[in-house]
């Protein structure tokens, strides 16, 4: 059991900072003046979080820094980019979906699940990597296919 007094403990159970306490907390600093020990004191907050309110309204997101294992998925990790960048080169019709990376590797001895193998195509989708002269957009490039057809009905 913790002692002191009950008045100046800290309730373990309390909960964190809503967007109501942030802006409780910037409204009484910027605009009625209060000093940071103040405020603290006042609303029973330590000086770090009464900080971390002051510096930014909305709270951070959360990012994880070291990605999760994936045991059943690592030894497959290498034919799954191997089949992702086949996939890139064929015509958009017959890429490799999800499904069908999911049903060769099973047929290779995978025993993991379909989600893990989507996840995998999905993040490996978003680091794909430009080659000179490439669209980054899909509209640009529609755009682009329509003004060459409308320039070669306006020459003929």
């Amino acid at each position: 059991m913790v002692q002191g007094n009950p008045e100046t403990l800290v309730d373990a159970t309390r909960e964190m900072l809503t967007v109501d306490d942030r802006e409780q907390i910037r409204r009484a600093f910027f605009v009625e003046g209060k000093s940071r020990r103040q405020l603290a004191r006042e609303l029973k907050r330590s000086r770090r979080t009464i900080n971390k309110a002051l510096q930014a309204a909305e709270p951070e997101g959360y990012t994880q820094k070291v990605p999760r294992a994936a045991p059943v998925l690592s030894g497959y990790k290498s034919q799954i980019d191997g089949l992702l960048a086949e996939s890139a080169t064929l015509p958009r019709k017959q890429r490799y979906t999800a499904h069908r990376i999911y049903e060769c590797l099973k047929t290779a001895g995978y025993t993991g699940s379909e989600a893990s193998v989507h996840g995998r195509k999905v993040s490996r989708a978003n680091v794909r990597p430009l080659s000179a002269g490439t669209c980054t957009c899909r509209w640009n490039s529609t755009l682009a296919k329509m003004l060459r057809s409308i320039g070669a009905r306006r020459k003929s």
